[in-house]
């Protein structure tokens, strides 16, 4: 523990962890692709109905392990001048759904990709579990004592 600081890891309940994951926005997909290589890829995403939908080209490794591949989803969020953020983890199988009627709904949905086009491909990770925590840092202060949020230079 360092000197005249708490720190507190929380693991977050699935409520707060689907609520984080839906504002986040961005995250990381790991799975293991056709050369038999971990591979972890960016993704803009969002989360629809508890599963995360986003976008990908056809003959990407994403679009090539949309058969229900097991992947993980990591999305996650700091604060440098605190010292805190948080992360969550979603595990679960990877499915190609654009050929499905679920997928017309989706495309007014609020993902846009920041990789160039096409990103013609709607994949879903249909979750198994999700788990996620926080990590905060505390500063120890005799009560009553007040701290600027940003320290003069």
């Amino acid at each position: 523990m360092a000197e005249g600081y708490d720190i507190s890891v929380t693991e977050l309940d699935e409520e707060t962890c689907w609520r984080l994951l839906s504002r986040a926005g961005f995250g990381r997909v790991g799975l293991v692709d056709s050369n038999d290589e971990l591979v972890v890829l960016p993704v803009n995403a969002g989360v629809h109905q508890r599963r995360v939908v986003f976008r990908t080209a056809a003959g990407t490794s994403l679009a090539s392990r949309g058969d229900g591949a097991m992947v993980a989803f990591e999305a996650d969020h700091t604060d440098q001048v605190a010292e805190s953020g948080w992360s969550v983890v979603v595990r679960g199988r990877l499915w190609d759904v654009t050929d499905e009627p679920v997928a017309a709904e989706w495309n007014d949905f609020a993902v846009h990709p920041w990789a160039p086009p096409p990103r013609d491909r709607w994949m879903v990770i249909q979750p198994i579990r999700v788990t996620g925590r926080t990590v905060e840092r505390h500063r120890r202060l005799p009560a009553g004592a007040r701290v600027s949020y940003m320290p003069p230079d």
